[in-house]
């Protein structure tokens, strides 16, 4: 869970953010209600995004001016005009089964153009690490929580010699299949399965393993990063991402979750297909406002955990941009309030 955080904006965002769930739970969870709350956190979503992009900058003047704006939106609004069809009950039923769901949602807006633009960030994310051709050349590599595959397409296209994707959405892997046809990729294996159980790989099968925001989605988190470490080879490597303890980025966020609660994923990616976005916008939203189950943690606990498993090295992954980048996430003026006090946790780990 995110900790207790003193700065005294924080506490002045949390009463904002109240008063927006207020002024979106007085109206129906149907019709154009459902829309006017998705549009709300979708203006939240995208200061949101600008934030992030920022940290050098304060968060708070801009994300008070604009939950403010939007809560001013709702409250303008006449709930006995807006409900013109039934309640989608979406706030219920099983997390994985929700979040299945809403990953398969999200990952198949993509076209082609935008998976290749996808699987092209991974590559300048390896490379940024010194992960290139030469690294890759001959190994064995793991993706897990794959998604789309887009991490093991961009291993394949780096020189592995076998890359595994493994995740639990079936209609994801069938979109996979259908993009690595086109991209004519033919070394990259595809496999359902639950990734806190990874029973069916042996231990130390892999000399490249990835789980890149995956886990933080999972009940069985910490069991999950233990069967990824348990797969990597000695001497091989884990690439792994989660989100970070203490982010002001996910407190909102999550905020924004709780407002909308009772809105189904697939009637949300309906609204915002139709208002014609960046298919890469709308995955974000999915993804980021929500989720089901999202889990929050500091680098030191991790390294921590994996250390029970045996020795091991570690450092911080190095990204394309500030944003995505774990040393300057810490570095930056307002890093460490946005992001966490350690940034998102984003390792590799050398398993010795």
């Amino acid at each position: 869970m995110n900790a207790e955080h003193g700065h005294p904006a924080r506490q002045t965002l949390d009463a904002e953010l109240a008063a927006l769930a207020q002024a979106a739970g007085r109206l129906p969870d149907s019709g154009l209600a459902v829309e006017s709350k998705v549009l709300a956190a979708l203006r939240i979503s995208n200061v949101l995004q600008q934030v992030i992009r920022a940290l050098d900058e304060d968060p708070y003047p801009p994300l008070l001016a604009e939950v403010r704006r939007q809560t001013r939106f709702l409250l303008a609004l006449d709930p006995a005009a807006l409900a013109d069809e039934p309640a989608a009950g979406a706030g219920g039923g099983d997390p994985v089964a929700r979040t299945r769901r809403l990953y398969e949602d999200a990952w198949t807006v993509y076209d082609e153009a935008t998976y290749r633009h996808s699987v092209d960030l991974i590559l300048a994310r390896l490379r940024a690490n010194g992960y290139d051709e030469a690294f890759f050349a001959g190994k064995d590599c793991f993706d897990g929580g794959c998604g789309t595959a887009r991490f093991a397409v961009a291993m394949a296209l780096l020189g592995a010699r076998r890359a595994v994707g493994a995740d639990m959405g079936g209609r994801s892997l069938e979109f996979a299949r259908a993009m690595m046809e086109r991209l004519g990729v033919r070394n990259v294996e595809l496999v359902e399965t639950d990734v806190t159980d990874l029973s069916a790989f042996a231990d130390g099968s892999f000399d490249f393993v990835v789980s890149n925001g995956v886990l933080h989605h999972a009940l069985e988190t910490e069991r999950g990063i233990r069967e990824h470490f348990r797969l990597v080879r000695r001497g091989g490597l884990f690439w792994l991402y989660l989100y970070g303890a203490g982010s002001l980025y996910w407190h909102v966020y999550d905020a924004l979750k709780q407002t909308l609660a009772a809105v189904d994923s697939d009637r949300a990616r309906r609204i915002l297909l139709d208002l014609d976005l960046r298919q890469g916008a709308i995955y974000t939203y999915l993804d980021n406002v929500l989720a089901p189950v999202r889990k929050y943690y500091y680098a030191d606990d991790v390294v921590a955990l994996l250390r029970q498993e045996g020795d091991l090295e570690y450092g911080l992954l190095r990204g394309t941009a500030a944003y995505d980048d774990a040393v300057l996430q810490r570095q930056s003026r307002w890093g460490r309030e946005i992001l966490g006090e350690q940034g998102e946790v984003r390792l590799w780990i050398k398993k010795a």
